[in-house]
């Protein structure tokens, strides 16, 4: 599924490739973020990760993404 701008404030994971690397089976290297998107257009995709910082992936990059369900609370003891 591909993301646009009505997925913006929605908890997503997008797959990207890591230009000029090799994964371990010769491959593309590519790597996942997960978060909540903050932005989507003029080429980039802004994920607001757990800890608060922000990773920016390029739109060109994304081999895959889809939205996911709202982050569980841990349960009490």
């Amino acid at each position: 599924m591909a993301l646009d701008q009505s997925h913006i404030g929605r908890r997503v994971v997008i797959r990207s490739l890591v230009r000029g690397e090799k994964g371990p089976t010769g491959g593309p290297l590519m790597t996942d973020v997960v978060g909540y998107l903050r932005e989507y257009g003029d080429g980039v995709a802004v994920v607001e990760r757990r800890d608060g910082s922000l990773s920016r992936v390029a739109i060109a990059d994304i081999v895959a993404a889809k939205p996911l369900p709202a982050q569980r609370r841990p349960r009490g003891r």
